[in-house]
């Protein structure tokens, strides 16, 4: 009968806010104050703004870059700032217009159903999308330590960019896989959820264990280097704190994404997945503070040096040396 439709089986994954909070150990009176629809509008707009303020500053420094020597085309340093800013984007829209997204994903009135099931495939791909550009915004600053790191020490670093294409491109093929699952099996999204919940926190772990490895390799043989050398204590300084930083939001994204995957395993269905609930704004606002903005203000302010100017006769120089 009807008691087995798609629309009953995503309103069934759709509900129990409650006992997933009971299930996380936090009391109930804690976030009461949250219940407030203008409380939580309060705080997701407080992280569109947030989210809006990175993506403008990321467009601002890719524009000077390039105003500043358009010659060298796309470097890796205007690739990176291009990922920023469209992760940053995807995150601000979704947190401006979150609770219309919510609110089309319960569905109502009498075609409740298909819309239902396309609006939270919608969902989906809006919370984990940024997600994936995230990780490939920062796999592509571990891989360009990395090739700095193999050619100074003469080595041949062709494979880590093969690599990196090559576990982006799975990224990207399981959350297409992901999401086509939702759509086509709506009662099964605790399980992709769970599975989602898992595999973001390998990757996350994995890109910690990449900034330890090369951020480390680049900080030790910068010491090396005469102390006499220019800029070497500011190098030093810079990917310290960089290296630091990013391992340790990584690693709080990959213990954040573990515990997601408990709560999941734990509860008889979902409301929403990868710690993203509609009712508990605050976890949101610490999450996304502390695994996304902080670290996305941190590189950015190190990166915000431009590159030297080219000179007339050093682009003419460069072009001769190229067609000789």
């Amino acid at each position: 009968g009807t008691e087995h439709t798609p629309g009953r089986a995503v309103k069934t994954v759709m509900a129990d806010h409650a006992r997933s909070r009971a299930l996380l150990g936090i009391p109930l009176d804690a976030f009461a104050a949250w219940h407030d629809p203008h409380a939580e509008d309060v705080a997701y707009w407080s992280l569109a703004a947030a989210y809006g303020l990175v993506a403008l500053v990321a467009l601002t420094q890719l524009a000077r870059i390039h105003h500043r020597v358009p010659e060298y085309g796309w470097t890796t340093q205007k690739v990176f700032h291009v990922l920023n800013f469209l992760c940053a984007s995807f995150r601000a829209g979704v947190f401006a217009f979150r609770r219309v997204i919510e609110a089309k994903a319960m569905g109502t009135g009498s075609h409740r159903h298909h819309h239902q099931i396309l609006w939270l495939v919608f969902r989906e791909v809006a919370l984990n999308l940024p997600a994936a550009l995230f990780f490939t915004t920062y796999a592509l600053l571990v891989l360009f330590w990395g090739e700095i790191y193999y050619r100074a020490k003469g080595l041949e670093c062709g494979g880590l960019r093969k690599g990196f294409v090559s576990v982006n491109v799975f990224v990207y093929a399981l959350l297409i896989f992901g999401c086509a699952a939702v759509g086509i099996f709506p009662e099964q999204i605790k399980t992709v959820a769970a599975v989602g919940a898992v595999f973001l926190a390998t990757a996350s772990l994995c890109t910690a264990c990449g900034f330890v490895k090369y951020g480390g390799a680049l900080f030790v043989m910068l010491k090396k280097f005469p102390p006499s050398a220019k800029g070497r204590r500011k190098k030093i300084a810079e990917v310290g704190v960089v290296t630091a930083v990013c391992t340790f939001c990584f690693l709080a994204r990959s213990a954040a994404m573990i515990g997601d995957a408990i709560v999941l395993a734990n509860r008889n269905s979902v409301s929403n997945s990868w710690l993203d609930s509609i009712n508990h704004p605050v976890v949101d606002i610490a999450y996304y503070a502390v695994c996304e903005l902080f670290p996305s203000a941190l590189v950015l302010f190190v990166l915000r040096k431009l590159p030297p100017k080219t000179r007339p006769h050093e682009v003419l120089r460069d072009a001769f040396r190229e067609n000789v």
